[in-house]
């Protein structure tokens, strides 16, 4: 076969399956241009583009799950300056003599080696009511997960209902290091941290963390998750096993598929998600969002839509 009708064979193909090694998992490929005529057009806009994870994590992926429910967080109490923390009871004569809620939390954080404090994101409590709303009005059920309700006992106690889709509008951060525990240990971007909300009882203790060793261990099977915090599908790559990280977590616990962002993304009440729940699961995911970033072609910067990325591609 000449590379010529190789490549015209490959480009009339509406469904791309990508296998990538090395920096490839740092190309936007939804981006790229593609020629037509004269002209030139996005990937994305011929292309359902879907990453295929390593070979090692293929015993582990299960179909689409066939339960309606969405579960969704949002809008985590990350600070005891939030004034929802203030509402629920506590007052300033409960805090440290010293006047300073962060000093003690600062101090715990070093000890334990989890990240302090963090800054509220109030959009994302916008993404996930709307989402959970376009997912009512034609899939099925939803169950969303605010304040101090989207801690992390809850979020995982909710896990056993079998979730359609899991949507985590939240922090996430990567620390040079993890304190855990020594089978918790790892450095670069293996490790990561999905943090949420503080304790309704003690803001000393700060935000709950998920770690990528302890979502290993959950159990997903079928579930779309959908991550929008900054660089969530990031990782370190390692050869014949795909990108660590993140996105490999929820797949060994089972996952259909991880949408999942590239690079640091705005808060921001998700746009491409009022789309994207209106095609999914009436198209394949990877089709939701090729249709959900050509309609935001004209309206955001490919800088928005490219950064989210699907990882998944069992059929």
């Amino acid at each position: 076969m000449s590379q010529a009708y190789y490549c015209q064979s490959e480009r009339a193909k509406k469904k791309w399956l990508l296998s990538l090694e090395g920096a490839l998992f740092d190309v936007p490929f939804a981006a790229l241009g593609e020629p037509d005529g004269e002209d030139t057009v996005f990937l994305v806009e011929r292309h359902s583009i879907e990453i295929v994870p390593g070979a090692l994590l293929l015993p582990n992926l299960h179909l689409p799950a066939k339960n309606g429910l969405f579960l969704g967080v949002g809008d985590p109490i990350y600070n005891a300056t939030d004034p929802r923390w203030r509402e629920s009871g506590w007052r300033e004569a409960a805090w440290p003599e010293s006047g300073q809620p962060g000093s003690q939390w600062k101090r715990s954080a070093a000890a334990s080696g989890t990240p302090g404090q963090l800054v509220r994101l109030i959009a994302s409590g916008d993404e996930v009511h709307t989402s959970a709303a376009i997912w009512r009005r034609q899939s099925g059920t939803a169950s969303v997960l605010e304040g101090f309700e989207a801690g992390r006992d809850r979020f995982v106690e909710q896990l056993t209902h079998r979730p359609r889709v899991v949507h985590l509008a939240t922090h996430v951060l990567f620390p040079s290091g993890s304190s855990a525990t020594a089978s918790e240990t790892a450095s670069g971007r293996e490790q990561a941290f999905i943090a949420f909300s503080i304790p309704r009882t003690s803001w000393t203790e700060g935000p709950q963390y998920l770690t990528t060793s302890r979502i290993s261990t959950l159990r997903v099977p079928g579930s779309l998750v959908v991550m929008t915090g900054c660089a969530t599908g990031t990782g370190d790559a390692l050869a014949g096993a795909g990108l660590l990280g993140l996105n490999r977590a929820w797949l060994m616990a089972g996952a259909s598929g991880v949408l999942s962002t590239a690079w640091p993304v705005e808060d921001s009440p998700g746009e491409l998600f009022s789309h994207f729940y209106r095609y999914f699961p009436r198209v394949p995911a990877a089709e939701a969002l090729r249709r959900s970033q050509v309609e935001l072609l004209d309206r955001l910067a490919p800088s928005v839509w490219a950064s989210y990325q699907l990882t998944g591609g069992l059929r």
